[in-house]
């Protein structure tokens, strides 16, 4: 059923605010939008005045009279396509230049292009948007799509670009035609996602679109298809009140909201009021987030064990605020806030399970003396966010892992003096996969600011949590144990709350399984990834129902628009959702499970929107994470790793993770020195610095490892490891606490650095040259480590 507003201007802004005010608000422009517009030498034709500008053209290139004539009765398509076949490449650059460039709007309309935009679609190849709003960054057909702009303001210009084809000799890459414009959006993937996405689950206005061509091709070429689940808010506008045909052209297309105008000026005075109203106000929702959400769940023994076990039963605010009774202190806590009180950024690093949401929860309670604020795990902020976030005073903001990715760290980066004149300190949280995320704040002008959450309590931590525990009569967790086997070891105590997370209804499919990695990996997924592997809304509602409580399906909040989806699944329990995973290997068979993720790793990486994610998927502290409880998980990890080669060989990203894999999991020397050729491929393949860095240090590790695994014999080898550890200490412009991380050096002198620097003293080894040299600047390094 269409809703029309019948020339109500006040209830027409109101759908519009709602728009932008949930999930934001994406206009598609047709041709309407710049058509009579000043360009630089005429004015911008419509459909039928570049018809015959595009006849005109074709008779001065002397084109066949035959195809002239019998072109005067087609339509623009076939004739655009002959124009752009037959006519001179000059006289079309003259064309273009004087009727789809140097376009100017009106003051309505620059206004309208100057509101705050997420994205807008345009069909249109003149220059009018970004001349007017300088923010926005074109997307182009034919053109890929940086993963890591997507934060930005972005115009897809499905049509093409005037001004590109008048300035690039090679370019022809404007779409006249359908099978021009279908060609182009199958090629590029960004494109087409983004456009099917939106399509979809967004709320969208239609301006100065036909329906019988511009909408038309924009739904044919997404594949889009109505979703009910979604309440999206489909607008299109018009002068004339539809008739029943009209009206069953627009249902068709979906769209749900008809708003008539007296002239189309009103259109962008709906919009602009819209968007300045007193009660619009474009930040991120910070209330959501302030410590006082955070509570301590009450002194009760049942209440506690369904906390430690993670039986959530649902509780959303229970997963993203709550705090367990029986909590225990950190042993890093101090010094973190010491950190917080002197940074204006601070990194703590850690495996999954090793507490760090908790470690983050607790330190609200001791930050008296500022505004707090946490983000938990299952939410996400854009660069945008971050900028607005930098304005906030006198704050401690607390961000946990998977939250942010490296474009918001790098836009963090360069407000660190915005933060530090409004007193604000953020603390992020990383898991291993997001290294690129911490190292963009691990530079020696942040002192002390980087931290190592490990994933098993020491002595005083666990005195600490076991004396609660027995105040609440619960039985105590075994010293050096993980975190996640000590959780697992208690649902064994307390088989009756485990219960509802591990009996599901039906056996866990192929797709369903993929699906659950993802979420392993990113700790939320939005549908329009979930899209990729068959779960659009109607269907991960129906997956999450089949799953509950362990899975959830709930709405994106503004500050998530980016991600043009209107509803996210999320995990109620890390803990029970790894052994689901651990449940499928065991029941279908590890070759089955290993096949299953070299599937998932293919589709992905192949796909430029996907590719990240697939990158995490293969980093080694993921994968091992799936396999960790099963027998015979080393070589299997190790055979995926190499099954993997065919697809993934030309990555030095997969080089790497293959040889960390094999220095975690194998020690004999033929396979270590496989292992160092592997780090160095990577090495000197890739061109991503971040890569690079971390194979330098993964080489130093390995020849440490080699080294110990010889008993220090060879000679050649030890001058090799001095080599690569010299290297790895004196490039890298990070802190020292960051750089002992890497070098596995941090843990009672325990690394294999020590282990050779000990050696080499003990034995008075003789070294002469660049060898003497790399020995005295390590010596020199570890004599300034706090930790030696």
């Amino acid at each position: 059923m269409i809703n029309i507003i019948d020339k109500e201007f006040n209830k027409s802004v109101e759908i519009i605010k709602s728009c932008i005010l949930s999930s934001g608000l994406i206009p598609i422009l047709g041709s309407g939008f710049t058509r009579n517009c000043e360009a630089k030498n005429a004015k911008v034709p419509d459909g039928k005045q570049l018809k015959e500008i595009m006849i005109r053209t074709l008779i001065k290139s002397s084109a066949d009279e035959n195809l002239i004539a019998a072109l005067k009765d087609s339509d623009l398509k076939k004739v655009s396509k002959s124009y752009l076949k037959h006519s001179k490449k000059e006289l079309i650059i003259q064309d273009l230049t004087s009727y789809f460039t140097e376009v100017k709007l009106d003051k309505l309309k620059k206004d309208f292009i100057n509101n705050d935009w997420k994205y807008i679609y345009t069909l249109n190849i003149d220059d009018a948007i970004e001349r007017e709003n300088k923010k926005i960054k074109k997307v182009l057909p034919y053109k890929k799509l940086q993963h890591r702009i997507r934060d930005h303001h972005l115009l897809y210009k499905i049509h093409g670009c005037a001004t590109e084809e008048i300035t690039y000799s090679e370019s022809d890459s404007l779409i006249f035609s359908d099978a021009q414009y279908i060609r182009s959006l199958t090629k590029n993937e960004s494109i087409l996602n983004a456009l099917k996405n939106d399509i979809s689950e967004s709320n969208i206005i239609y301006i100065g679109c036909s329906l019988d061509r511009e909408i038309d091709i924009i739904h044919a070429v997404s594949g889009a298809k109505e979703d009910k689940s979604v309440s999206s808010k489909r607008i299109f506008f018009t002068r004339q009140t539809p008739d029943t045909i009209t009206l069953d052209s627009l249902e068709d297309y979906n769209i749900n909201t008809v708003i008539i105008v007296n002239d189309f000026d009103e259109i962008y005075k709906i919009v602009n009021t819209a968007f300045n109203s007193e009660d619009f106000d474009d930040k991120i929702d910070f209330e959501n987030f302030k410590s006082s959400n955070i509570f301590t769940v009450e002194k009760d023994k049942n209440k506690n064990i369904n906390f430690l076990l993670q039986n959530f039963d649902n509780n959303s605010e229970l997963i993203r605020f709550g705090v367990p009774y029986y909590i225990s202190k950190r042993s890093i806590t101090p010094d973190v806030i010491n950190s917080i009180n002197k940074n204006n950024v601070t990194i703590i690093k850690g495996r999954r399970f090793s507490g760090k949401s908790l470690l983050l929860k607790t330190i609200t309670i001791h930050v008296k003396d500022r505004n707090v604020y946490y983000i938990p795990s299952d939410s996400s902020i854009s660069s945008e966010d971050i900028d607005k976030l930098t304005r906030l005073s006198n704050s401690v903001v607390l961000i946990d892992s998977n939250v942010v990715s490296y474009e918001e760290a790098y836009t963090l980066r360069k407000e660190i003096k915005a933060l530090k004149n409004n007193n604000v300190s953020i603390l992020i949280a990383c898991n291993p996969t997001e290294v690129d995320v911490s190292n963009v704040f691990l530079t020696p002008e942040f002192e002390d600011n980087f931290f190592e959450l490990r994933n098993s309590l020491d002595d005083h931590e666990t005195s600490d949590i076991n004396r609660n525990l027995s105040l609440l009569g619960i039985i105590e967790w075994k010293r050096k144990q993980t975190i996640l086997n000590n959780t697992y070891n208690s649902s064994i105590h307390y088989p009756y709350i485990r219960a509802d997370f591990l009996h599901f209804k039906e056996d866990i499919q192929n797709n369903e399984l993929k699906l659950l990695l993802i979420l392993a990996v990113l700790d939320k997924v939005y549908i329009s990834i979930s899209r990729h592997l068959g779960f659009g809304n109607s269907e991960s509602a129906a997956l999450a129902k089949k799953f509950n409580p362990l899975l959830e399906i709930i709405e994106t909040d503004r500050s998530e628009r980016n991600h043009k989806s209107k509803f996210k699944i999320v995990v109620n329990s890390k803990v029970w959702l790894f052994n689901a995973i651990n449940g499928f290997s065991i029941k279908n068979g590890a070759e089955k499970t290993k096949n299953i993720i070299i599937e998932l790793i293919s589709e992905f990486y192949r796909n430029i929107d996907l590719n990240p994610i697939a990158k995490k998927v293969i980093m080694f502290d993921t994968i091992n994470q799936f396999f960790f409880r099963r027998e015979g998980a080393g070589k299997l990890l190790i055979g995926l790793y190499s099954d993997l080669e065919s697809i993934l060989s030309n990555d030095p990203d997969y080089w790497l993770q293959r040889a960390k894999a094999m220095d975690r999991i194998l020690k004999d020397q033929p396979s270590l020195m496989n292992a160092i050729d592997y780090a160095k491929k990577a090495f000197f393949d890739s061109t991503r610095d971040k890569t690079t860095m971390n194979a330098e240090f993964t080489i130093a590790n390995l020849y440490g490892k080699l080294c110990f695994t010889t008993n220090y014999s060879n000679i050649d080898f030890i001058k090799e490891a001095l080599f690569w550890y010299n290297s790895s200490i004196s490039k890298y412009n990070f802190n020292q606490n960051y750089v002992n991380s890497l070098l596995d050096n941090t843990v009672k002198n325990k690394g294999h650095l020590h282990k050779l620097m000990k050696n080499i003293l003990s034995t008075s080894m003789p070294f002469t040259g660049e060898s003497k040299q790399h020995f005295n600047n390590i010596l020199q390094f570890l004599k300034s480590n706090k930790n030696d």
